[in-house]
């Protein structure tokens, strides 16, 4: 578990979110300034639906059949090429604030990526965010090219619901460790 860096107003660095190992189904692919602009649009315009005057029940089933929409819209996205990953499962470094990820090539620094992601677990949710690229590493005959990007256009429960996916898996991790260290005492 690591944390990202940001400056603090006072100019010294402060961690803003944690970032985590995890696995994804990944789409990416870049844009150029004005699909940017458009992609931008619409994800700003995004409105979770409020289900706090729904009865309990019908909103677990609601739920349930968005999980499988998303099973189903993740099966269609692997199907999908022509951007920089095959939008297949993929091992990612995920936090509130970015990530960095496998990808065929790199792509200059500053450039805009629209990302599409979808995080597992209950409940599971499909991530829609236009990132700018802030780093790059060549593909090595140790490893593929990565990718790192910073989140620049998100909606703020998709970042939530990110946050909760880390703390999720950091949660795991723990426990994982603590069992190891129950064994081996």
């Amino acid at each position: 578990m690591t944390q990202n860096r940001s400056e603090a107003p006072s100019g010294s660095p402060e961690r803003s979110y944690f970032r985590v190992p995890t696995t994804l189904t990944l789409h990416a692919r870049p844009l150029g300034e004005s699909e940017a602009a458009e992609e931008g649009s619409r994800i700003r315009g995004q409105d979770p639906v409020d289900l706090s005057g729904v009865d309990p029940g019908l909103a677990v089933w609601l739920d349930r059949i968005e999980a499988k929409l998303d099973g189903i819209l993740d099966r269609l996205d692997q199907q999908e090429s022509g951007g920089l990953t095959d939008a297949e499962p993929v091992q990612v470094s995920l936090s509130g604030s970015g990530m960095r990820f496998p990808a065929r090539r790199t792509e200059p620094e500053g450039t805009l990526l629209l990302l599409e992601f979808a995080l597992r677990g209950p409940p599971s949710r499909r991530i829609r965010t236009l990132a700018r690229v802030v780093d790059n590493s060549e593909a090595t005959a140790d490893g593929p090219a990565m990718v790192a990007v910073a989140f620049e256009v998100i909606h703020e429960a998709d970042r939530d619901a990110i946050v909760r996916h880390t703390l999720a898996v950091q949660r795991s991790q723990i426990r994982s460790q603590v069992a190891e260290q129950e064994r081996s005492a």
